[in-house]
C-alpha cells in the first residue's frame, strides 16, 4: 500500500497591525490571522483569537521600563537556568578592594561564615567572582575561600611564593549559597596593615 498523504485548505483571514484589531466578524474555527507586531500567527477557536504553537511571546508577556528596555515577564527563566545548568553573568567594577587585612583572623583556622556578601551580591546568586591578592613575612602561607563545609575542592584564593611580597592577582569563581556567606581560612603572618596586607575585591557574580 503507497503512502497516503491528507492535505487541507488553510484560510487566512489576512494581515493586521497587532492581535487587538483584528476584526471580530466573518471569520470561521480554524481561521488564521498573522499579527505584524509581534509576529505572532492566531487562529480562531469560535470563542477567541490564541496563539499557535507553545513557545510564543505575545505583546501582553512585554512591557517597557523607565530607560526603554525590552523585558519579558511571564517565561520560566528559573526553571530555563536549571535545565541550562547556568545563569547570567553580571560584572561588578569596583573603584578598590572590598575587603582588607582588618575583616580577617589569620590564625588558621576556617571561619563558617566569616565574611558577608550581602552587601556585595544579590539574593539569587549562585556564584561570586573574587579577585585577591595577599601579602605575608611567611612563604608558603594560605589565604583560601569555601562555599560550605567539607567542599575541600571549592576552595579558591591565593598562597603566598615568597615572604613579604604580594602575590600576583588571582581571580577565582566560587558557588554561593544562598545566604551568601563565605567561609575563609588564613595563615598569613605578619603585622595587619604593616608586613601583612589582603586584597580582596568582588568583581562579578552569577544570578
Amino acid at each position: 500500500m503507497g503512502e497516503i498523504i491528507e492535505k487541507r485548505r488553510r484560510y487566512y483571514s489576512g494581515l493586521n497591525a497587532d492581535k487587538v484589531t483584528i476584526p471580530a466578524g466573518g471569520k470561521a474555527v480554524g481561521d488564521r490571522y498573522y499579527a505584524t507586531d509581534t509576529l505572532v500567527e492566531f487562529t480562531w477557536t469560535g470563542a477567541a483569537w490564541v496563539p499557535l504553537g507553545d513557545d510564543t511571546v505575545d505583546a501582553g508577556m512585554l512591557k517597557t521600563d523607565a530607560v526603554e528596555t525590552l523585558k519579558i515577564k511571564a517565561l520560566n527563566v528559573t526553571k530555563a537556568k536549571v535545565e541550562l545548568g547556568f545563569g547570567r553573568f553580571v560584572p561588578l567594577f569596583p573603584a578598590g578592594a572590598d575587603f582588607d587585612e582588618d575583616d580577617f583572623t589569620h590564625d588558621s583556622a576556617w571561619h563558617v561564615n566569616g565574611l558577608d556578601c550581602t552587601g556585595l551580591v544579590p539574593a539569587g546568586t549562585i556564584a561570586i567572582i573574587f579577585s585577591f591578592e595577599v601579602k605575608s613575612t611567611g612563604a608558603g602561607e594560605s589565604f583560601f575561600f569555601r562555599h560550605t563545609a567539607g567542599a575541600q575542592y571549592t576552595h579558591c584564593g591565593p598562597s603566598t611564593q615568597v615572604a613579604n611580597l604580594f602575590t600576583s592577582r588571582v581571580t577565582a569563581p566560587m558557588p554561593c549559597e544562598s545566604d551568601r556567606l563565605v567561609d575563609y581560612y588564613s595563615t598569613l603572618a605578619g603585622v595587619n596593615g604593616a608586613t601583612r596586607f589582603v586584597r580582596v575585591a568582588v568583581v562579578g557574580y552569577f544570578i
